[in-house]
């Protein structure tokens, strides 16, 4: 019974602002349930959409996992396209499965691991909207202005990993001041008032084991994001 729940839950997103988008019973490197039921990374949400809804040519995700920012951003923008990087070869096809289940496997570019190098060539034509970095710890290294200049003139979202590396977060701040504005969003509690569906919000309240399967996105104490907006383009 709870397999079978689980695959009928996890057919599609139910709530926000990825509602409607097709989906898959497995995610990789983070919970899966928060992302069904709208709630995943709720703390960025406004931000991170609010930057796919008005994307007019590409959008680059470091660390895709199994696609829901690449390919959720295609299937809520029809104007751009997506460039997934993800090491894992499983997530990678986790991914491609993801975009073939949406129907927006054209627009969607899957490469592995994403070197300094490669971040500066993907960023020369000069036509990223948004760069996504969740890649543990590894944003100290590709997140680099002096070897990638380009990254000026591109807004950032990044998930901070100072649970790996302590001092990450200062030492991103201190790299990116010159030429962005900064916002940290810290992590925050879930509880059953941030899903949006009645019938979630319902079904959790009268079991406290869904419903921390529901919200409880596992994340190690302190976590945080950045966003960066460049200060000038």
């Amino acid at each position: 019974m709870k397999a079978r729940l689980k695959q009928w839950l996890t057919t599609r997103v139910w709530c926000g602002p990825l509602a409607g988008m097709r989906y898959l019973d497995t995610a990789h490197g983070s919970s899966l349930l928060p992302k069904v039921a709208g709630t995943y990374e709720l703390e960025i949400q406004t931000a991170t959409f609010g930057h796919l809804r008005s994307a007019r040519r590409r959008i680059v995700d470091l660390g895709a996992a199994e696609g829901y920012y690449a390919v959720g951003s295609l299937f809520m923008n029809p104007a751009i396209r997506s460039v997934a990087y993800e090491s894992t070869a499983e997530a990678r096809a986790a991914c491609l499965e993801l975009a073939k289940r949406n129907h927006v496997a054209d627009r969607l570019v899957l490469k592995g691991h994403c070197s300094v190098a490669d971040l500066r060539q993907e960023l020369a034509p000069n036509d990223v909207d948004l760069l996504i970095v969740d890649i543990e710890g590894g944003e100290l290294e590709v997140l680099d202005p002096h070897q990638i200049p380009a990254l000026a003139g591109v807004p950032i979202i990044v998930e901070l990993h100072d649970v790996f590396i302590p001092g990450l977060k200062e030492q991103l701040r201190h790299r990116f001041e010159p030429t962005h504005s900064i916002r940290e969003f810290p992590a925050s509690e879930r509880t059953v008032q941030d899903l949006k569906a009645g019938w979630l919000r319902w079904t959790a309240a009268l079991s406290a084991p869904f419903a921390d399967r529901l919200l409880n996105e596992r994340r190690p104490p302190g976590m945080s994001w950045y966003l960066m907006e460049p200060s000038r383009t």
